[in-house]
């Protein structure tokens, strides 16, 4: 057997730490590769939200002039047509509203414009602005009066969060189903809560909101706009979780056995802007 060579050099402390180097500027090398895609997607989608969105002005504002009556009368059937258009452009507007925040996302360019707000009035208004939705589908939606709830935040935002978890319950519920949607303070945050009487997701896709509630489920659902409410929620410091069927039913007659989408956010707390 061949005695070990004697020529060979120990390894020394300063090989480990050359080791050691090359390695770390190998994985800051990949990171900043791994930066460069997701600022090349990023840039991708914000041209490709443009692009849709320079054709869709011009037709939204025709459909609202003639919804207006300002072109001349409307037949009965006409102006439900027109209607239903107007909603279709309002689901492209939203989606490319998401595709944006998508997009500032992946480049590291989304900020917030943080205000003071009351968010127990802002929830009012969204309830209200889903009713003429839910009327299309004939389902009811409930809002349990929140008290005052003051909170440091992006308006327009949080709108939009709030507004596609409503937005999903009105969809994904049954003819002649009900929404219910609460919003109070609990252990210093404010929560609002929405419920619904839909299928319910599968507990494999409870953790994926992109597989929670897509197109597989619903005709018309881009699948979009819980993972961007998500982001936009925990931007503000909060939290947004699933549970399908709610494990804590609210006090009331009727049961609520689809999902109940909940978003979590502090009172005191600035958001991230």
């Amino acid at each position: 057997m061949a005695e070990p060579s004697d020529n060979v050099p120990a390894k020394t402390p300063a090989d480990d730490g050359e080791a050691l180097r090359r390695q770390v500027a190998a994985l800051l090398a990949e990171n900043e590769e791994l930066k460069q895609e997701a600022r090349s997607r990023g840039d991708f989608l914000q041209n490709l939200a443009h692009e849709l969105a320079t054709p869709l002005t011009p037709l939204v504002g025709y459909l609202k002039l003639l919804k207006s009556g300002r072109l001349g009368p409307l037949a009965e059937q006409q102006q439900k047509v027109i209607e239903a258009m107007v909603g279709a452009t309002d689901r492209i507007e939203r989606s490319l509203d998401n595709l944006v925040d998508l997009a500032a996302m992946e480049t590291g360019q989304y900020r917030l414009h943080s205000t003071q707000l009351d968010l127990s009035q802002l929830v009012q208004e969204i309830a209200q602005e889903s009713l003429a939705k839910a009327r299309e589908k004939h389902v009811r939606v409930e809002l349990v009066k929140p008290e005052r709830l003051e909170l440091p935040g992006d308006v327009r935002k949080l709108r939009q969060a709030i507004s596609a978890v409503l937005d999903n319950a009105i969809r994904f519920s049954p003819h002649g189903g009900h929404v219910l949607v609460t919003a109070e303070e609990r252990d210093e945050r404010a929560l609002v809560c929405v419920f619904d009487q839909g299928p319910g997701i599968p507990p494999e896709d409870l953790n994926n909101l992109l597989l929670a509630r897509g197109d597989h489920h619903a005709p018309g659902s881009a699948g979009l706009g819980l993972p961007v409410a998500r982001q936009i929620i925990e931007a503000h410091g909060g939290h947004l979780t699933l549970e399908s069927p709610p494990k804590e039913q609210p006090l009331m007659r009727e049961l609520f056995s689809g999902t109940r989408v909940s978003l979590a956010l502090p009172l005191g707390a600035p958001a991230r802007g």
